[in-house]
């Protein structure tokens, strides 16, 4: 059953054209309380850095609970940007953030759907920027 549900996920994310991706290490596990965290996460970045942006992840709880996005963002970060943000995260969560641009899609796409979906300990995140942001990026 979950190599259908690895699949659908697959096929899912691969709706968009994504540029960034986010690994959001946090001690939480669960899954309110990180949903709260990345919304003053996302209100950090909309209100210091003036960006739109749109999201879509998994929360993997086990172990190292973690937090992976695809992101795009309506601005071309600077390293500074990059600093900064990853400097709110880890005040916000005691934890390590990782920010790379993303060259190969289809193995990311493949790392998150079929690697890093621990059987039972994990969770979708809100999708954030779909029915608008997002749109721009959508792959037909």
């Amino acid at each position: 059953m979950i190599e259908k549900y690895n699949t659908q996920l697959f096929n899912f994310l691969s709706k968009y054209k994504w540029e960034w991706f986010l690994t959001l290490n946090t001690e939480e596990r669960d899954y309110d309380k990180v949903e709260l965290k990345l919304k003053r996460f996302r209100d950090f970045i909309r209100k210091t850095k003036g960006w739109d942006f749109g999201y879509m992840g998994i929360f993997n709880y086990i172990s190292n609970p973690h937090i992976h996005l695809l992101v795009n963002i309506s601005t071309e970060p600077t390293e500074q940007d990059i600093e900064d943000i990853k400097k709110f995260w880890n005040n916000l969560s005691k934890r390590e953030l990782i920010m790379k641009p993303i060259y190969y899609l289809n193995g990311l796409l493949e790392y998150i759907s079929y690697q890093n979906l621990p059987n039972g300990h994990f969770d979708l995140v809100e999708p954030i920027g779909v029915k608008g942001f997002l749109k721009k990026y959508e792959i037909e």
